[in-house]
């Protein structure tokens, strides 16, 4: 028990892995909420067990493993008994020791030894309980352990993708694609604000969306993360206002992503949705980014440089009008914003198009214009916008 606890101040987990190996003999395992590898001991391979070979080439627990964890009804188990329990089914390649860390009710981590080398004994099961002892005191003062863990193998894994982490491709791809079927088809990222979901209403709203969509949630930064899935684009404004629905209906305010295609731009795109929250506001309801990307990407520009960067025939139309009492300028911005359609051009500036030639005609005369240019289109339509912040 000594010794244990020296290991446990030591950095990281490893220590700890090693003094039980020491103790007992058997093979040690410490993994996380997601069945990710914290530390193993010892570092061999060993032939006639698949699940430690597996683990000790990608660092975590393999699908299949799971899937028999989940058919012998062990991994529910594994979910909720904090002392040390024999388990000998089919669904461990050996006969393992395995006990559970939780805190607020969740898995946050377990330790196992496994009978690789002979039979298991009472000091086995005493040795394992003494290391998840000291596992607990180490799993109390890692904070992004304790919140990013869930009843899920999957749990983990969003949460990191959250943070911008690097994760193994073969992690994701077992863990999204052969626990929820996430093989392929698009992505959006949904942020719910802490405001509205403290940890109990929190998993309340999660169960609530994850059963109305094909969504996964992740208690993150205080409030509500969601991954949705969809099959494709084209389902896009269905799920949408599913969301829209689910959030007015909740009295909740979302903020959603673009699409993206590839999972681990989960972390971008989440920044997205947060963006859209800060312009949308409290009011419940879904507020996408596509709506806010141009005013956001216009408060990116430094302010103090805006005027450097504004196309020099606006200011020049602009002051034009003011002598005059004519309407150059606008005349510009709702052309470009009609994509030069003279129907729809005077249409909407209320005058007849013969009138719209006229002024055209007088635009050009003052300032000098390729409209036939697109990249001179597009520098105007962004000057139009940051002349509003002058």
């Amino acid at each position: 028990e000594t010794r244990l606890a020296k290991a446990a101040l030591e950095p990281g987990y490893a220590p700890l892995a090693e003094c039980a190996w020491e103790l007992g003999g058997h093979p040690v395992i410490l993994m996380d909420g997601s069945l990710r590898i914290l530390a193993l001991a010892p570092e061999e391979d060993y032939p006639d067990d698949a699940e430690w070979t597996h683990m000790r080439k990608y660092g975590f627990a393999s699908l299949e493993g799971l899937r028999s964890l989940r058919e012998s009804g062990d991994f529910s188990m594994l979910l909720h008994h904090e002392e040390p329990e024999l388990y000998d089914s089919d669904a461990f390649s050996n006969p393992t020791v395995v006990s559970s860390i939780l805190h607020n009710g969740i898995c946050v981590a377990r330790v196992s030894m496994t009978g690789l080398f002979g039979p298991l004994t009472a000091v086995d099961l005493k040795i394992v309980g003494l290391l998840a002892a000291q596992m607990e005191v180490k799993v109390r003062s890692d904070a992004s352990l304790r919140s990013g863990v869930g009843n899920s193998p999957v749990y983990s894994v969003l949460y990191d993708l959250l943070r911008g982490m690097k994760l193994d491709d073969r992690l994701i791809a077992d863990r999204l694609g052969g626990v929820l079927g996430w093989e392929d088809g698009a992505y959006c990222a949904l942020a719910v604000p802490a405001a509205a979901t403290d940890e109990i209403s929190y998993k309340y709203y999660a169960g609530l969306l994850e059963h109305q969509l094909d969504c996964f949630c992740v208690h993150y930064d205080g409030g509500l993360a969601a991954a949705l899935h969809l099959i494709g684009a084209a389902q896009a404004p269905e799920v949408m206002a599913a969301l829209r629905e689910f959030l007015t209906e909740n009295g909740l305010s979302g903020g959603v992503s673009y699409l993206f295609e590839d999972v681990t731009a989960l972390h971008e795109h989440y920044e997205q949705a947060t963006t859209a929250l800060s312009y949308g506001g409290a009011a419940p309801g879904l507020y996408a980014f596509s709506d806010f990307a141009m005013r956001h990407m216009m408060d990116c520009f430094p302010q103090d440089r805006l005027r450097i960067l504004v196309h020099p025939a606006l200011p020049v139309l602009r002051e034009h009008d003011r002598a005059t009492g004519s309407d150059l300028y606008e005349t510009l911005r709702i052309y470009l914003e009609n994509e030069r359609s003279l129907v729809k051009t005077a249409k909407a500036l209320f005058i007849h198009r013969n009138t719209l030639l006229y002024r055209l005609e007088k635009l050009h005369q003052l300032v000098e214009l390729d409209l036939e240019d697109a990249e001179l289109r597009l520098h105007l339509e962004l000057s139009f916008r940051l002349m509003e912040r002058l």
